[in-house]
């Protein structure tokens, strides 16, 4: 016969060693959270790895430029762009590229973050303006054609800059900058910027779009041709008094240069591209 005692001690034993399942239950969930988690981290660290892009020139000329623009116009509008809007998407593009010779990746405004394919490319620019002014690495978009860059450049003025493309279908160059402006697309000086892009747009008006573009893409570097990371973009509004304008309004461009005054989108950095940009950074100056 067994005491009382000894039936206690075999509950509490039993209760001792059973397993709460609730407890159970959550541990595992956490588990396989913790496990996909992880393997999310990793799928996108490889796809960040497989979708950067070395910097590379790409030059165009003015009229190739204003082609890709009135295309992405035409199917994003379903019409065509008036003559007076076109020469000011197409100035506002040769301010961001150094009139074409400077272009990168087929950039048309120096967007940041990633295309719609995922590529992106790290390169110097400038943000803010005057003393102010300071150098930094950041992530570009990439594009493998002029179409495509031409195109998502104006699905983004449809998407955050709508008084932008109202402007420049007023044919009002001055108002398309100060709309640019007002959301944030660039860092540096709203009037330099405003006055090379009217001056810009004035001369494709009168002399044509070749005017205000590479005088020959392909005596530039054929497209593709890969840059170091320390050929630095340089911001044209901000280095307007060093690099000069003209009695057009336009940027005076010494032979060489780099002028780019880049779009200052939020760009969207997860946290495994930005660390791959870091550790991209922390090689280079290594």
């Amino acid at each position: 016969m067994l005491r009382a005692s000894q039936v206690a001690l075999s509950l509490d034993s039993s209760l001792a060693f059973r397993p709460n399942p609730g407890t159970a239950a959550r541990e595992g969930a956490a588990a396989r959270e913790a496990t996909a988690a992880r393997a999310a981290d990793a799928q996108a660290f490889t796809q960040a790895l497989q979708h950067h892009v070395a910097p590379a020139r790409t030059p165009l000329t003015g009229s190739q430029a204003a082609d890709a623009l009135q295309a992405a116009w035409q199917g994003a509008m379903g019409r065509a762009p008036s003559q007076s809007t076109l020469s000011i998407l197409v100035g506002q593009w040769a301010h961001e590229t150094g009139r074409g010779a400077a272009m990168l990746n087929y950039n048309f405004g120096g967007i940041k973050g990633s295309g719609p394919s995922g590529a992106s490319t790290v390169y110097a620019t400038h943000e803010g303006s005057g003393g102010s002014a300071v150098q930094i690495r950041d992530r570009f978009r990439a594009y493998d054609s002029p179409e495509q860059g031409a195109s998502d450049y104006l699905s983004l003025l449809q998407r955050r800059y709508p008084e932008a493309l109202q402007a420049a279908e007023r044919g009002d160059p001055v108002g398309f900058v100060q709309a640019l402006k007002a959301r944030g697309y660039f860092t540096g000086d709203e009037g330099a910027y405003a006055k090379s892009v009217a001056g810009l747009a004035r001369r494709a008006l009168a002399l044509g779009f070749d005017e205000i573009g590479a005088n020959d893409a392909a005596a530039l570097g054929a497209p593709g041709t890969a840059l170091p990371l320390e050929a630095a973009a340089l911001d044209a509004g901000t280095n307007a008094p060093e690099l000069g304008v003209d009695a057009h309004g336009e940027m005076v461009i010494p032979p060489g240069a780099y002028a780019h005054s880049f779009a200052d989108e939020i760009g969207r950095v997860e946290l495994l591209i930005s660390a791959l940009r870091i550790g991209q950074l922390g090689d280079k100056a290594g």
